[in-house]
Parts: C-alpha cells; sequence; structure tokens
C-alpha cells in the first residue's frame, strides 16, 4: 500500500509543484495508517520523518532494545521503497526519528555534518541544513501563509517574533517591505537569518536582526520614546518555552492572551495586522481576545495543497475592532 501510495503521490505532487513554481514539497503525509511517517522534497534530497508510536512495540512485554531492533527494521523498509519509487541515491534520503518530548528539546543539534543546501520558494532563496537538526530550517506548511504576507509587505514594517531562520522575514524584505525587525533567542538562528538575507542581497539597513528572549525584548522596547509601531506582525510561538536564565516557562495556552493584547495594544500599528500560528493541536483561544479584537481564524486557507494533515497548523488574522484605514 505505501509503495502504491508513493508512487501515485510521485506522478501528481510533482506535475502540481511544477505547475505552480514550487521545488519543496511534501510527497507523502502519513497517507497510509500503517506508516504513518512524512516525506518532504527539498529539490531532489529527501527527508523522511518516522514518528515513533506504539506500532514500534508489538506486544506489552517487549523490551527496549527488542523494540528498538523492530523500529530499525521498519524504517530500513521503508527507506528501500523510498529509495526504488523516487528513484534516488541513499544518500540522497535524510531520515529523521521524532519522539515526544518536553520544552525545545526537538531543536537540540544532531550531528556535525552540517550538509547544506540552498533551494527556492517563489523568488526567495534559503539555506537549509539536512542532517544536523530535525527540522532543516524551512516549515514547508508555512508556504501559503508566507505568500499571503509578502503579498501584504509592500511599504509596510514588519515585526517577526520566534523568528527562527526567517523565512518570513526575507519574503516581506523581497517583497517591499520598508523595514523588518526579526527576534529570536537562538544565536544559530539569527546567524542563519544573517545568511539568508545575505544569500537574496537583502541589506541589513532595512533588516534588524535581534538576538534576545522576546519577552524581555519586548518589556525593553516599551521603554524606547522613539519606538516604531509594525504595521504586520507575524508571531509563531513554540508551544511551550523555557531558558537556563529564567525559571519561568512559556505555556501557549496559558500565556497567550497577555502576549497577544501587548502586542496588539503597544507594537502594532492601529490598521494593522498581526497573523498569529500555532501547531499546538488543542489549542484554543482566548474567549477575551475574540471579545476585544476582530479574530478571523483561516487555518484551512494557510494549509498548503501537498499537506494531507489539514490539521498541521491553526492560523488566525487579528485585527482592532472598527480600525479606521
Amino acid at each position: 500500500m505505501f509503495r502504491n501510495r508513493l508512487k501515485k503521490n510521485k506522478k501528481e505532487l510533482s506535475k502540481w509543484a511544477k505547475k505552480n513554481n514550487i521545488s519543496c514539497y511534501r510527497i507523502y503525509d502519513k497517507d497510509v495508517p500503517q506508516v504513518p511517517v512524512a516525506i518532504d522534497d527539498y529539490e531532489g534530497d529527501y527527508v523522511l520523518q518516522y514518528f515513533r508510536g506504539p506500532y514500534d512495540m508489538p506486544n506489552d512485554s517487549i523490551n527496549s532494545l527488542e523494540a528498538d531492533r523492530v523500529m530499525d527494521e521498519r524504517i530500513q523498509a521503508i527507506e528501500e521503497i523510498i529509495i526504488e519509487v523516487l528513484q534516488i541515491k541513499p544518500n540522497n534520503l535524510f531520515t529523521k526519528l521524532r519522539e515526544k518530548k518536553k520544552g525545545l528539546s526537538q531543536y537540540n543539534k544532531l550531528s556535525k555534518t552540517y550538509q547544506t543546501k540552498i533551494v527556492k520558494e517563489g523568488l526567495a532563496k534559503f539555506k537549509i541544513n539536512l542532517t544536523d537538526y530535525l527540522d532543516v530550517g524551512l516549515f514547508l506548511d508555512h508556504r501559503p501563509l508566507r505568500e499571503k504576507v509578502a503579498l501584504l509587505a509592500q511599504g509596510k514594517t514588519i515585526l517577526n517574533l520566534f523568528s527562527y531562520t526567517g523565512a518570513f522575514t526575507i519574503h516581506s524584505s523581497i517583497a517591499g517591505a520598508s523595514f523588518t525587525t526579526s527576534v529570536d533567542s537562538s544565536p544559530v538562528y539569527i546567524d542563519w537569518i544573517l545568511e539568508n538575507l545575505k544569500l537574496n542581497q537583502l541589506s541589513l539597513d532595512k533588516n534588524e536582526l535581534v538576538c534576545s528572549d522576546i519577552f524581555d525584548w519586548m518589556d525593553a522596547y516599551r521603554l524606547k520614546k522613539d519606538r516604531r509601531r509594525y504595521d504586520l506582525i507575524i508571531l509563531d510561538p513554540p508551544t511551550f518555552s523555557n531558558t537556563k536564565k529564567k525559571e519561568k516557562v512559556f505555556d501557549l495556552q496559558l500565556d497567550h492572551p497577555k502576549l497577544i493584547n501587548n502586542l496588539m495594544m503597544e507594537f502594532l500599528n492601529p490598521d494593522g495586522i498581526l497573523f498569529f500560528s500555532t501547531n499546538f493541536r488543542k489549542f484554543k483561544l482566548s474567549d477575551a481576545l475574540m471579545e476585544q479584537f476582530s479574530c478571523q481564524e483561516f487555518s484551512e486557507q494557510t494549509v498548503p495543497n501537498d499537506f494531507r494533515d489539514k490539521k498541521i497548523h491553526k492560523s488566525w488574522q487579528i485585527e482592532i475592532k472598527d480600525k479606521v484605514i
């Protein structure tokens, strides 16, 4: 079943991608229940995401070593089918094991191979890392939202919080944003954004990079007398996060009302838009926020056609009620 579905997807999705000028896309998304993996095509290099689950445990009494052996055999069988069907070399397939972990542990470095390449998305170019992290540096499921933001970006000021490798920043700047600010607590990701800016020949004069805890930055920025407000804010926070310097843990469900309210009231222009997104499946937007602001959920419009899982993330467009444009 897996082999047949992968063959079908290869034929249909490759045509769709070519027609829509898309070079990086998901070619298989847990289509067959018995093989719940994801396969992403990055211009001829393929990333296999293997989600460890109950199917790796044949019975309740099996020990951990036996369970690992069973999982290894499953992964090897899946890899062999992928190589056969997609007609690729083994060194063009990169396997990532995903397990449920706490905090930000999924962003820990996996190796020091540093096998990178440059890929395109629309007019933008991005450096991706195929080996060293669970995520390569470009979240494919946010492609439609990046396109939407880019369409609105010309002449606008953009604030990109939890900016990761800066994909929203790059698209906005290419589209003619007057100024962007990207904030992330990771020096690795800030350096990555810088590489992507240089790759697209974008000036640092109009694209500010800030390596800081988001909440520390917000507290300091409020005190600035000449601080700007932003026309568009992109907010895609983690579900949970903490830092070594702080004991407090950020819990998205508990803390999002205060965070979004502060951004709307103190950082967004009165006629601006805040785009909020999360991949936390149990997330529920605060009733208080929906009463105070215009909150339009448009999740279905922001999940791309190549993703079978239509609940991969949720998205809202949040604006001041009765704003004057």
